[in-house]
């Protein structure tokens, strides 16, 4: 961390105030005139006014005959205590440093607090405004002894004791309003000290706006006209070079990522050092500045190492701290920086001045050079940009290139530079490193166990791990793929198998088709074979065996397309359906498929009937209808199809799944595992006439699902018989 606190060893002294400040210590030091001078050390915040000020207090203290004494404004806040404290403070400073009569000095410096503390609240023309009680005791004090005479006692002791004060008072321009003024009016109210010297530490700007309200016109140099009253020697900061000032931020840069264990490549040195200049740099003002950048990166770089280009990082820090607004604007409306918007149907030069007229607004408190600088930042983040704010256009398909590099632009990175953490969707780039390094040397159990940490036990970040894994199969040995895909073979469960308009999005489907692409990763076709059959041996629950066959046979339809040695013969593709068909055998014995599997049943049994035959199929099924005709139900409910709405129907949004109706590919799907007349027989067993005539108006609320897909089978089924005849 780099500590946001004023300079004590003049050894540290690293932007040259040191000898600033020793000029003024030593003309402090040499004043031979007795009377009381106000000395004003201007500057902006951050810029090292408190700096200048230990550094002065420092040289002085090797003269003994100053007293050097520190008052904080900050701790009272009425003018009666603030007063009472200054007097009192400059007691105990004197008490620890005169040879004689300290308290007598004491006791009479706390009386001129008590006689000019009520006086704080006279108005313009002497009349004082607080109770009896204050009037009472302010004649009280009077009559004890005068102001006058007691500023005389101290000066005389002063001066026998050959002593000076030099009175410090910082962070003035910290204050509010009102207690600004406060301070201006204690300087003059006890100004009057001879052998006394007030620094003043302030941003003259910002008193001088606060002090013209009260004691001038209202405006600036109305301010400014007041403190010349009050000030008698201002002296203005000399301003850091920006030179050193750099050299003092990258300093801060390079501790950052030194505590972080990070290096950076001579590319990624050019590349900051040129965005920095271009886009960054006229922002660096001051000391604290540098110092607040500095103190974020480091705690930002080491939450997000390993996880987003270390660059950028460095970037939108410049951004967050050098331009807040701006920053805010991009974490506010990404879709604006990351080019979504661009994408959408519509005119492009109108969203085009739509994202100008944002940027404009976000940056429109800097200067015209500063807002030039911000806008070259922006393009070189937002690459997506200069197609607005310039003329070259990146087009949505540089997104794969962002993503490998980690940048900012990338749309599954933006939100970690804000974040500081990988979203609950995501996963962690390095857990993800640390993973397949790990692949060749784990067990097939330790393996799944890392998937479920590295997806936070989420099954819904499944569909990130797999994204990541797809993008790094090349990197993949033949063993760290075998293990990879017979784990995930046994986490069949863990991945999401939604109804949706296009399984082979679904992750459950994913998961079945980054197993065949591992499999391809082997070289050997007879260690290929080997390693699907586990996979199929092992995959859970059955219904991700047959996903995982239909992928294994899908890649060999592919690889035959291109002219490529097929990934399996048609020998080994009948090898490996008899392994899935032997599975569905065994789960089919212990209770009906449709029931044990009903979201499955339908492409198990399918499988079943394809690879083995119908007839087998068939026998199973009447067996179990013959047993329980109602059963027949049961499976027919497996085929109802899910559909999705188009919006044109309350409650109007698209894509909400619901059941439709039995259609042709449905029945189709039926009548391949079992004879129609007989699922027909046992239907009207159970719904009897109504099957002779059958109805299937979605509208008839006195038909049940079942009854109306029972309907639809036999009316679809006679339909079939007609058209066959004709």
């Amino acid at each position: 961390m780099f500590p946001d606190n004023p300079v004590l060893d003049p050894t540290l002294d690293k932007f040259n105030r040191l000898l600033f400040s020793q000029r003024i210590a030593e003309v402090i030091s040499s004043r031979h005139d007795a009377s009381s001078i106000v000395i004003g050390i201007y500057g902006a915040w951050g810029e090292g006014k408190t700096t200048v000020f230990n550094f002065i207090e420092t040289t002085l203290e090797n003269d003994e005959n100053i007293v050097c004494v520190r008052f904080n404004p900050w701790f009272f806040r009425d003018e009666e205590k603030l007063l009472l404290s200054f007097f009192q403070t400059l007691a105990d400073a004197l008490k620890r440093k005169l040879t004689t009569r300290a308290e007598d000095i004491g006791g009479w410096l706390a009386k001129c607090g008590e006689i000019l503390a009520p006086l704080s609240l006279a108005d313009p023309t002497g009349a004082v405004r607080g109770s009896g009680q204050i009037v009472e005791k302010l004649g009280n004090l009077f009559s004890q002894v005068k102001l006058e005479e007691n500023k005389k006692r101290i000066e005389k002791i002063l001066e026998e004791e050959n002593k000076r004060l030099v009175i410090f008072i910082d962070d003035i321009d910290r204050l509010d309003k009102s207690e600004i003024q406060s301070i201006f009016k204690l300087v003059k109210l006890s100004a009057g000290f001879k052998n006394t010297t007030y620094l003043l530490a302030f941003d003259e700007e910002k008193v001088a706006s606060a002090i013209s309200e009260k004691y001038g016109s209202g405006d600036l140099e109305a301010g400014r006209s007041f403190l010349e009253k009050i000030i008698q020697v201002p002296l203005t900061l000399p301003q850091v070079s920006y030179g050193s000032l750099q050299k003092f931020c990258f300093e801060c840069v390079d501790e950052a990522l030194k505590n972080a264990s990070l290096e950076l490549t001579e590319e990624d040195v050019r590349r900051f050092v040129k965005c920095f200049s271009e886009g960054l740099a006229i922002q660096l003002k001051t000391p604290r500045v540098a110092q607040r950048y500095g103190n974020t990166i480091t705690f930002s770089i080491p939450l997000l190492k390993g996880e987003v280009n270390i660059v950028d990082l460095l970037l939108i820090e410049g951004v967050k701290v050098f331009y807040p607004k701006l920053y805010n604007f991009i974490k506010d409306k990404p879709s604006y920086f990351l080019g979504q918007v661009l994408d959408q149907d519509g005119n492009f030069e109108q969203v085009k001045n739509i994202v100008i007229e944002y940027i404009e607004q976000s940056i429109s408190d800097l200067s015209q050079e500063a807002q030039i600088y911000a806008k070259n930042l922006l393009k070189e983040l937002f690459p997506r940009l200069t197609g607005v704010l310039g003329n070259i256009h990146h087009g949505s398909d540089w997104q794969v290139k962002w993503t490998q590099q980690k940048r900012i632009a990338s749309l599954k990175y933006f939100r970690r530079y804000f974040a500081y953490s990988i979203p609950e969707d995501d996963i962690s780039d390095q857990n993800l490193l640390i993973f397949l390094n790990q692949l060749e040397r784990a067990d097939i159990a330790n393996i799944s166990n890392e998937i479920k940490k590295i997806t936070n036990y989420q099954s819904s970040s499944t569909d990130s791990f797999l994204t990541e894994i797809f993008r790094k199969i090349e990197q993949l040995s033949n063993l760290a793929s075998q293990n990879l895909a017979l784990a995930l073979a046994e986490m069949g469960s863990y991945f999401p198998k939604p109804e949706a308009l296009f399984s082979f999005k679904s992750v459950f489907s994913r998961a079945g088709i980054l197993i065949s692409h591992l499999i391809q990763k082997i070289d050997e076709s007879g260690k290929r074979l080997i390693l699907a059959k586990q996979v199929l041996q092992i995959a859970d629950p059955i219904c991700f065996a047959s996903e995982c066959f239909r992928w294994m046979r899908a890649s060999e339809k592919d690889n035959k397309k291109e002219d490529r040695e097929d990934l399996f013969s048609k020998s080994d593709i009948s090898i490996l359906a008899e392994v899935v068909i032997h599975r569905i055998r065994d789960v089919a014995q212990e209770k009906a498929i449709y029931l044990r599997f009903p979201e499955s049943a339908r492409e198990l049994l399918v499988f079943w009937a394809y690879w083995s035959s119908k007839e087998e199929t068939n026998n199973y099924l009447r067996n179990f209808f013959e047993q329980d005709p109602n059963s027949a139900v049961d499976f027919i409910k497996c085929y109802i199809p899910t559909v999705w709405s188009m919006g044109m129907e309350p409650p109007y949004r698209v894509g909400l799944p619901s059941k439709g109706e039995l259609e042709r590919n449905d029945y189709d799907a039926i009548v391949s595992v079992v004879d129609a007349e007989l699922l027909i027989e046992t239907l009207k067993k159970i719904y009897g006439d109504k099957l002779n005539s059958p109805e299937f108006d979605r509208q008839n609320d006195h038909q049940s699902a079942e009854e109306l897909a029972a309907c639809q089978f036999v009316y679809i089924h006679d339909k079939v018989l007609a058209d066959d005849a004709g």
